[in-house]
């Protein structure tokens, strides 16, 4: 019996592949009248003409559904508990997003509930660990390590900043370990989005290497880190502080060229910066996809989507996963039009979010190593070094601010 994939399906009734999906559910539980068939344990619509008459009244059918709930509008008020977790700035940052760019910034995913999942993710991804990360991993420690071993040379003393807003520190154990054998490890300051990102961090620290970090919570999209810096080396002119911003999080902000100007604007003297991505090759591959745990880490995002109050009071039409030209696009789509009251500095404001509305949640592309180097030279960086392990398009650089 031929079969009907998902995909296929979704292009030729227009509809949603997430759509299909959930027909297929109704299906299994008898709700609707498909005729499945089952494949190595995953189950299909066969290729059958009444199939093809029921999936065309099931789209007519939404359609009808959707006319109806056009002047439908759901008011809503986000979780109290939105006005704890983000500060009055960070609330108008993630409104005005929503509103101007249909996107929720992924950094807002690295708070409270968010970080625990996002860690639960990290942790599951390291117990089923593949060779290409294990490559990663022991290419990024040893190329860090020479590096920070050519500053010692030279008399330096390193204060190690972790910056950007997940969890990073499990990735450099090795430099780590080799600093404290070498009594050259002068602090350990973790710069993160949220109190939560910043538990994790100091809970495995601990565990580890018995460090106990500084702890800065700062939203380096947006503010500088200078004062940090200045002040975390201000006593010992042999520190240098060495930032580290690991893991592929720097193709996930909006926009890189004004991370990285921040960055310039932030380092003094011989600071230094370090950035671990993963690159595309010139076929746009992504290479990560295979080993991340999605399910989980989406939870992160379905957290943010509950806080913000659209889980409890509508339906997500679908969570669209787009594997494309080296990235990732997660979306929710609205099935109504809704109002969102905020109050803010004793004020109501309202979000209008109107039905069929894509909000973007998560964004990921994989640059090209050509892609770097426009944008480090408009932000007055110089590379210093720079090491790509081929077998999985690992690239570190290690950068340091131009001075005139």
């Amino acid at each position: 019996m031929a079969i009907l994939r998902n995909i296929n399906v979704a292009r030729k009734y227009k509809v949603n592949p997430a759509t299909v999906g959930n027909w297929i559910e109704q299906a299994k539980s008898g709700r609707i009248d498909l005729e499945l068939t089952s494949v190595r344990g995953r189950t299909y619509l066969e290729d059958t003409e009444h199939n093809h008459l029921e999936l065309q009244r099931l789209k007519e059918q939404g359609v009808k559904f959707r006319a109806k709930n056009l002047n439908t509008v759901v008011k809503i008020t986000p979780d109290p508990k939105i006005y704890e977790v983000f500060n009055e700035k960070q609330i108008i940052s993630l409104i005005t997003n929503i509103q101007e760019y249909n996107t929720i910034p992924v950094k807002f995913s690295y708070n409270e509930e968010g970080a625990k999942y996002y860690y639960q993710a990290i942790q599951s991804e390291t117990k089923v660990t593949g060779v290409g990360t294990f490559l990663e991993q022991k290419n990024l420690n040893y190329y860090v390590k020479n590096f920070i071993h050519s500053l010692m040379e030279q008399g330096k003393k390193i204060n190690l900043v972790e910056i950007g807003p997940d969890y990073s520190t499990h990735l450099i154990k090795d430099v780590i370990d080799y600093l404290q054998e070498n009594k050259a490890l002068n602090k350990y300051i973790s710069i993160g989005m949220s109190e939560e990102m910043y538990k994790i961090r100091k809970k495995n620290l601990l565990e580890t290497h018995g460090i106990l970090p500084i702890k800065y919570i700062r939203d380096i999209e947006e503010e500088l880190i200078r004062d940090i810096l200045y002040l975390e080396k201000m006593e010992d002119s042999n520190v240098v502080n060495v930032c580290l911003y690991l893991n592929s999080a720097i193709t996930n902000v909006k926009n890189i060229n004004h991370l990285l100007g921040n960055f310039t604007e932030s380092m003094i003297g011989d600071d230094r910066l370090i950035i671990n991505t993963l690159l595309a090759d010139i076929t746009k591959k992504d290479f990560v996809s295979k080993k991340l745990n999605i399910d989980v880490r989406n939870n992160r995002h379905k957290w943010l989507i509950q806080m913000l109050g659209l889980e409890k009071s509508i339906t997500i039409e679908a969570i669209e996963v787009i594997p494309v030209l080296g990235s990732r696009r997660v979306n929710l789509i609205l099935d109504k039009t809704v109002e969102i009251e905020f109050l803010i500095q004793n004020k109501k404001f309202t979000l209008k979010l109107e039905q069929d509305q894509k909000i973007n949640i998560f964004f990921s592309k994989k640059l090209l190593l050509e892609d770097f180097s426009p944008m480090f030279v408009s932000s007055n960086l110089i590379l210093e070094q720079y090491n790509l392990l081929s077998e999985t398009n690992n690239g570190t650089f290690f950068l340091k601010k131009l001075t005139r």
